[in-house]
């Protein structure tokens, strides 16, 4: 009880950071009243591994039985197809809630998109207003599912945001 009470307070979480590692730095915000540490750094890892990436480390943090699903090398080609053109610059949590084992947790990302994926996403109209511009920034908020699978916090679902289709949920119950 005490743990769903913490998820509840995720909107009024005031703490804020800049993950860096390997000289990139995504802005971080609202993770805090979470509460679980783990939780944290299962998130933390997640985002920045997508951010720079990293997909062996994003594909571990799906969980085996991801793994069984989706091979690994369909996994990461894709992912870097997906990724072109968007660059993941901050997540800020906004609610959370508990459902069972489940852990909802909707959050905000913000990214940056070339002006040739702003143009197709946001419109032709965007390719006049961001001439000259070299990104446009775009948010958009999803909800993304964490769980614990043989003693470790697992994303089930990290949101698609218009681009990742192996960020959508994968495996059910």
């Amino acid at each position: 009880m005490r743990a769903a009470l913490r998820l509840a307070l995720l909107l009024l979480g005031a703490w804020s950071a800049g993950l860096v590692l390997a000289d990139e730095t995504l802005a971080v915000s609202g993770l805090d009243e979470l509460g679980d540490q783990e939780l944290i750094k299962t998130i933390l890892s997640y985002y920045h591994a997508e951010k720079t990436h990293d997909w062996q480390t994003t594909y571990a943090l799906r969980g085996p039985r991801f793994a069984q699903v989706v091979p690994y090398a369909t996994y990461a080609r894709q992912m870097e197809i997906d990724a072109t053109g968007w660059d993941l610059v901050g997540i800020e949590g906004r609610s959370a809630s508990i459902d069972d084992a489940l852990t909802n947790l909707t959050l905000s990302f913000q990214e940056d998109l070339a002006p040739n994926v702003a143009s197709r996403l946001l419109g032709p109209g965007l390719e006049a207003v961001s001439e000259g511009a070299r990104v446009q920034r775009y948010s958009q908020s999803e909800l993304t599912q964490w769980v614990v699978e043989e003693g470790q916090w697992v994303a089930l679902t990290t949101g698609a945001r218009q681009h990742f289709v192996f960020n959508e949920r994968m495996v059910w119950d």
